[in-house]
């Protein structure tokens, strides 16, 4: 086809300065083609363009023989033809192929849609798609349309101005840059480090001087390495498991900064030393809402990937959400266990109203029903904000505003009167401060006095006892936490306190929702510095303004509050130690939760020495305890942290002759159960004892195959085993694992059930600690870094645990 209109298309025998660039502008014959396919085209002008991004037709990259190789991308989305004919097919495949396309791509949009979660690309196809990271259609269209050629061959220009100035480089053999390379790939898996950290200028400064000749792969480089290692470790990890012993899971939930919820799954085994292997099976992103189906989906389909379905699962502890509960309600993957930890969160949050005010519809002011639905039974406050990091640097930082009350009655001058009986709001204050010498508003909604004047008429002097005491430790931690925010905020109460001989060095600290002990920690450096405290009251600041002095006066301390706060001090103190026992690095078992549990049950009786706020702060918390540990906790539970401590030799001496006697007596029935399972061949192995200590002689009889096992004269009845385990665990002075080293030939059964309760998880630890360890992965600085790389980037952070499977024996003792 002809056309009249002069051809803008550079003619190979015109001059031009620099042909490089022919292949960038369209001939007229191609225009004219064009024009005859608008009524085609037209159909797509009207679509949105959100659906023409999907449909459009991406199989033609641009190619241009006169442009370096370098720089013709390979995800570049734009076609170029150059005359009428390639055009015309062009857009006739085009116009057919975009009804496929759209078609298959509204397809995948409704899969991707009824899946809860991202799924895994080692058991499904992915689709390759463009990334959108090329830059060379930014660069072409400069070139076009603006003449604008710088960039455009930027990496030739950049290699031959090194050749023009004789730039030598160093030669580095192949396993050199290999070794280098694994080393920065295992900085950036186990350090957090961006993909692009290397990529920096001073960087290539600092090879050149350690390794010349060395040059770091670029980011795309180290994401496709760190997919590939996902992949393998996967695999290896899958063949890996062993699925002939008990093995326990703990899940838990996370938002990440980018407001996107995340899951995870632990797994917990015993290796051949009888020590306890925490592995991280999987960390993904929920795609759909967080409800039970989904999160029961979720875990199903991880066991069912690794393989797992049909093992003997001991357990799953997880938090006490309700949507978790409901998740795991039915034993599908071994009984549920609530995390002690949160447990202890809401038995502190409840029991002494420390962020909520006092509700005198819960229990112990009436009876607990067990299928009544209470709104704040959830473990709302450990899930209730986004990122727990950043709300810990809020509440160390100066905030913008806040509002505190005021007392009217107050002179605002500079001799103020300090009252005892100030009232102070009720709302809950946030955790953030004042900013620093900010004019306080005194337009605050009014004070609240600090116990309701009406008390419910259905309850007995006890438990009016026991609400008010809830409503004066909700009163005095809003004070507290009032006070330490005006502290921190006014610039020269601050320095007063810093600068006291007697004061904080680093200032006082505000607690935060999420951590109960956040506010035990406000209170011990509050107490601990009470004489700082009481000064400032009686110091007279002469830059502050007249709010500022009537806001410090509403927040000041008489002695029967600093006498309340000691006491609350003191019951808080042993649940922070206990927090502390079972959120360390050593393994969480049932046996050490349930001697923690006893030790913090004798801790809440009353005491003939305790104040008469303590006695009362002990009474509220124990029955909540009560509640979470007596009521709510269903009788498997109970017996099987019961067993733990019994067949534990350092939880045994713990348990009381009740629970001894109860351990006795469920022994015998689990014991049968397994002797059936094991068959009568297993069983005799119970009569034969292995001698931990070779002599010459024992070396000379296995070298001429002779045994040297120490055969009984009998197999060993199940009561009769209970009598000599009875007796061997009361004289041993060691921990569990050195103990079933050395029994567990001889206590074959008892040491099967000692594995399967024992294994089992007493807190979400593990689980809560790869949140923590994603929420610096997935900082502010990395906003752009997707599900997909953070889940990489998580489970190879673990892969270092895969070296304590590898020493597990296919034959096992289970």
């Amino acid at each position: 086809m002809s056309s009249s209109t002069p051809s803008r298309s550079i003619d190979s025998d015109s001059s031009v300065p620099d042909t490089r660039f022919r292949s960038l502008s369209l001939s007229s014959s191609s225009r004219a083609s064009q024009s005859s396919n608008r009524e085609s085209l037209s159909r797509r002008s009207q679509t949105p363009k959100a659906k023409r991004k999907s449909t459009s037709n991406r199989s033609k990259p641009y190619s241009s023989s006169a442009l370096p190789r370098a720089n013709q991308s390979i995800n570049s989305t734009i076609s170029v033809v150059s005359n009428s004919q390639d055009l015309d097919t062009s857009f006739s495949q085009s116009s057919t192929n975009v009804n496929i396309v759209g078609l298959s791509s509204q397809q995948n949009q409704l899969d991707q849609e009824q899946d809860a979660f991202e799924r895994s690309s080692d058991d499904e196809r992915q689709l390759k798609t463009t990334n959108g990271s090329s830059t060379f259609n930014l660069r072409r269209h400069l070139a076009i349309q603006h003449q604008i050629y710088i960039g455009i061959n930027a990496n030739f220009d950049r290699k031959k101005k090194k050749t023009s100035e004789n730039y030598s480089v160093a030669i580095i053999t192949k396993e050199r840059r290999e070794e280098i390379d694994r080393s920065l790939l295992n900085c950036i898996v186990r350090g957090g480090l961006p993909y692009n950290h290397f990529s920096h200028p001073w960087y290539e400064e600092l090879f050149d001087v350690l390794e010349p000749g060395y040059k770091a792969p670029d980011r795309r480089t180290f994401q496709k390495r760190i997919e590939h290692q996902y992949h393998e470790y996967i695999n290896e990890l899958k063949r890996l498991l062993p699925k002939d012993r008990p093995i326990a899971f703990t899940t838990d939930v996370w938002k990440g900064p980018t407001r996107d919820y995340y899951i995870c799954l632990t797994a917990h085994v015993f290796n051949d030393d009888v020590k306890p292997v925490s592995l991280l099976l999987s960390f993904r992103r929920l795609k759909n809402r967080k409800i039970s189906k989904n999160l029961n989906e979720y875990i199903a389909y991880e066991l069912n990937r690794f393989g797992l379905k049909d093992c003997l699962h001991a357990g799953i502890t997880t938090d006490n959400a309700s949507e978790m509960k409901a998740a795991t309600a039915f034993d599908e993957f071994g009984p549920r266990f609530p995390c002690i930890a949160h447990t202890f969160n809401l038995i502190i949050n409840h029991g002494l109203c420390i962020w909520k005010e006092p509700n005198e519809n819960r229990y112990p002011f009436k009876p607990y029903h067990k299928n009544k639905v209470v709104e704040d039974d959830e473990d709302d406050f450990v899930d209730i904000a986004a990122d727990v990091e950043d709300e810990l640097v809020e509440a160390e930082q100066t905030p913008d505003d806040i509002k505190l009350g005021n007392n009217k009655q107050l002179n605002q001058n500079d001799n103020i009167t300090i009252s005892s009986d100030i009232g102070i709001p009720s709302p809950v204050l946030p955790t953030t401060d004042l900013q620093e010498d900010e004019f306080i508003s005194d337009d605050d909604e009014e004070e609240s006095n600090d116990i309701p004047s009406v008390l419910p008429s259905s309850i007995d002097n006890v438990h009016k006892q026991m609400l008010e005491i809830q409503h004066k430790t909700h009163t005095l931690v809003i004070r507290t936490r009032k006070l330490v925010g005006i502290i921190r905020s006014i610039a020269v109460i601050d320095q007063y306190v810093r600068n006291h001989e007697n004061g904080p060095k680093n200032g006082f600290i505000l607690d935060v929702q999420i951590r109960w002990n956040s506010t035990f920690f406000m209170l011990q450096r509050v107490i601990h510095h009470q004489l700082v405290v009481r000064s400032v009251f009686i110091y007279k600041f002469p830059t502050i303004t007249a709010v500022q002095k009537s806001s410090l006066a509403n927040a000041y301390l008489d002695y029967d509050q600093w006498d309340l706060m000691q006491a609350l001090h003191d019951v808080l103190a042993p649940f922070e130690m206990a927090t502390r026992s079972l959120s360390g690095k050593h393994y969480a078992t049932l046996a050490l939760a349930y001697t923690t549990i006893n030790i913090i049950r004798f801790g809440l009786q009353s005491k003939e020495n305790d104040s008469p706020y303590l006695a009362l702060l002990k009474k509220s918390i124990l029955a909540q305890f009560e509640l979470y540990f007596d009521i709510k906790m269903t009788k498997t539970q109970k017996e099987l942290m019961i067993i733990a401590s019994y067949l534990d030799p350092e939880a045994h001496d713990e348990l009381s002759e009740e629970d001894k006697q109860t351990a006795k007596t469920i022994l015998p029935g689990l014991m049968k159960n397994v002797s059936q399972s094991i068959g009568n061949s297993s069983i005799s192995t119970s009569s034969i004892v292995t001698k931990t200590k070779q002599t010459l002689t024992d070396k000379l009889k296995n070298m001429v195959g002779i045994s040297t096992n120490v055969k009984l004269s009998s197999s060993l009845t199940i009561e009769h085993e209970l009598v000599l385990f009875s007796q061997a665990i009361q004289s041993f002075e060691s921990d569990f694992s050195s103990f079933w080293l050395q029994y567990r030939d001889r206590f074959s059964r008892l040491y099967r059930i000692a594995l399967r309760v024992s294994i089992i998880p007493a807190t979400s630890v593990p689980s809560e600690s790869i949140f923590s360890v994603a929420g610096y992965v997935a900082r502010k600085q990395r906003a752009s870094l997707s599900s997909k790389s953070l889940r990489h980037l998580m489970v190879l952070k673990e892969r270092h645990r895969l070296d304590a499977l590898r020493t597990i024996s296919d034959n096992s003792m289970y």
